[in-house]
């Protein structure tokens, strides 16, 4: 990675990257969780607190990877779980995250807003509401 890349990665916090097509996003991000991911492992094996997993499932499911499309959604999780392939062989602990990948959420912007209507985030829109989706916003 370049500097800039190197300081996307390493951040603490919410990031939005905002970058040209072939840049590097989708590996600035992989990256990302995974630095996130080894922060983790490394914090537990100073100081176990509990159940890894109980840990990782947590910190995961308040991940949120977003995307306009599906297909850019489809490489992200694709290119994480690749990763986090590559990493479980090493150790453990890796392997408890990798197979708690799916509790971290990779999706769409329509599809993150879904899960928050259906998911009853808003209470003040009813779980049951239709949602409708004109044609040409649909991406292909």
């Amino acid at each position: 990675p370049n500097a800039e890349q190197v300081l996307a990665i390493d951040h603490q916090g919410g990031v939005l990257l905002k970058a040209g097509a072939g840049s590097g996003k989708t590996f600035v991000l992989v990256e990302h969780i995974v630095h996130l991911t080894r922060t983790l492992i490394e914090e537990h094996r100073k100081r176990p607190q509990g159940s890894f997993e109980e840990i990782v499932r947590r910190e995961f499911s308040r991940i949120v990877m977003m995307t306009f499309t599906k297909k850019a959604a489809g490489e992200m999780s694709i290119r994480l779980t690749d990763r986090f392939q590559e990493l479980r062989t090493s150790d453990d602990l890796w392997e408890v995250a990798a197979a708690n990948l799916p509790v971290l959420l990779v999706t769409t912007i329509d599809g993150f807003c879904r899960k928050l209507i259906t998911g009853g985030y808003l209470p003040h829109l009813s779980t049951e509401a239709k949602v409708i989706f004109w044609p040409e916003c649909m991406d292909q």
